[in-house]
């Protein structure tokens, strides 16, 4: 049932976000924490990079006044500004989570450092900044498969924005009504395009979901201070169904049933990304390396084939991917990412580097040497799984084959708990003082018994000036 006239998305959203959750499992809440860690060590490792550096000078010189803490920051500066630097850094590095449907997708994990600045600034303890973080998490994920707005050209981050809105809402205790203007004043505002993840990537390509979130929380803020959206902001005339969505739902059904109010469990269906690669590249990179132990390097290499499903040539290997000039289209190309753990054995940041991304070597070996193609049979596997086999042929002969399914981090293969400290020890490592890397460490682990999350962001302010 809608209240205040808007339209049953609308209130079927704000209205599951403020269910009470005495239902939570245990296994949703340790996945929480776990996006936390991950989330976390990415946006610490990301705070020297070009786009997040540009980002936090923004925030440091906009002359806002404000207590909210910037990451590898002594500055403070207001609530939206201090978003848009903090989620900038985790998304950066396209190392944080993930989740891919057949229809769309999202990086959930965007929105967590927006959250843990609203949970401190509203003095929510460690398990509500949880259990907020579960909501956001539900309602981006049904509303990728629900809504879909990839598929007609629409960039993802309109998808995190509304689990961003809910979840914030959420903190800031707002009533159901309230939560609804909120709603839809971040949707109707905010349409963001998909060209953002066309061609040749530019910076904004890391920085796309930051300003999404922020503009998420900017909607909950002024519908808190009683500014109101339109009624019908899903569903009206020109709405984001009719003028987004030609007027279709992808799946009505993913959204219905939250009037049901299921427990938060969606966040069981995204992935924690072992490499700093797009999400559709992961298997083609596990398989890479396998092969790698078997070679030398490019050199013994005389023909790279790579057979996979039809999502992931699309997304990570249209043209310009075969000669990235930039970390962004690097980091989404799947020729690259694979020539790439051959090459090196493995894949980490530094295979981004301008000098490596740009290098006359590699583009000649991607255009020489590696095929893509689609494998009917893998596609038909996607998006439950990410087929992909990588078989490369030597100049002595050997044909050397590997193929993975679900690579490491995906949800039915998740790293283990040894594998994410050790993922986040190798992130923090020369940003943060050993000291108080095993502090912040120790705190997110038992963050639902944690009192508030002040602790945490202002260790955070610390990272990169030790």
């Amino acid at each position: 049932m809608s209240f205040a006239g808007h339209d049953w998305v609308t209130s079927t959203l704000a209205t599951y976000a403020l269910r009470p959750m005495a239902d939570v499992s245990d296994e949703a809440t340790a996945e929480a924490i776990r996006r936390v860690i991950d989330s976390v060590a990415v946006g610490v490792a990301a705070l020297p990079e070009p786009g997040p550096a540009a980002v936090r000078k923004y925030a440091e010189t906009t002359g806002e006044a404000g207590d909210s803490f910037l990451w590898g920051s002594g500055a403070t500066t207001g609530l939206e500004a201090a978003i848009l630097a903090n989620c900038a850094a985790v998304r950066y590095l396209d190392f944080n989570d993930a989740y891919f449907g057949d229809a769309s997708g999202t990086h959930p994990s965007d929105m967590i450092p927006a959250l843990m600045l609203v949970a401190d600034r509203y003095e929510a303890n460690g398990r509500v900044l949880l259990d907020a973080i579960l909501v956001g998490y539900e309602i981006a994920i049904r509303a990728a498969d629900g809504l879909g707005a990839r598929r007609r050209g629409w960039d993802h981050v309109n998808m995190t924005a509304l689990g961003a809105c809910a979840a914030a809402g959420r903190l800031m205790r707002l009533d159901p009504e309230r939560l609804g203007h909120a709603l839809a004043i971040a949707v109707v505002s905010h349409a963001a395009m998909g060209e953002t993840r066309e061609g040749h990537l530019s910076m904004w390509k890391g920085l796309a979901a930051a300003d999404a979130v922020r503009h998420a929380v900017y909607a909950c803020r002024l519908a808190e201070s009683g500014v109101e959206g339109p009624a019908h902001p899903f569903l009206g005339d020109r709405g984001f169904l009719k003028l987004l969505l030609a007027g279709q739902f992808v799946d009505e059904g993913a959204l219905r049933q939250l009037a049901d109010s299921p427990a938060p469990l969606r966040i069981l269906d995204t992935h924690i990304k072992a490499w700093p690669i797009g999400i559709v590249s992961q298997s083609g990179v596990d398989a890479a390396l396998d092969i790698s132990r078997s070679i030398s390097g490019l050199e013994d290499i005389d023909a790279v084939v790579i057979e996979t499903y039809r999502a992931a040539i699309d997304r990570n290997g249209s043209p310009e991917k075969w000669r990235p000039m930039t970390r962004e289209t690097a980091d989404h190309s799947l020729p690259y990412g694979v020539a790439t753990a051959l090459r090196d054995g493995r894949v980490d940041s530094a295979s981004f580097d301008e000098q490596q991304v740009r290098s006359e070597a590699m583009h000649r070996f991607l255009a020489e040497r590696v095929t893509l193609v689609e494998d009917p049979d893998l596609t038909a596997g996607y998006p439950e799984a990410f087929p992909t086999r990588v078989r490369v042929r030597t100049r002595e002969g050997r044909e050397l084959v590997s193929e993975v399914s679900y690579p490491r981090g995906h949800a039915k293969n998740p790293l283990s708990e040894g594998d994410l400290a050790a993922k986040y020890d190798s992130l923090v490592a020369g940003a943060l003082s050993p000291d108080d890397a095993r502090s912040l460490y120790a705190r997110i682990v038992n963050l639902a018994d944690e009192p508030d999350v002040l602790p945490i962001n202002e260790l955070l302010r610390k990272a990169g000036r030790v």
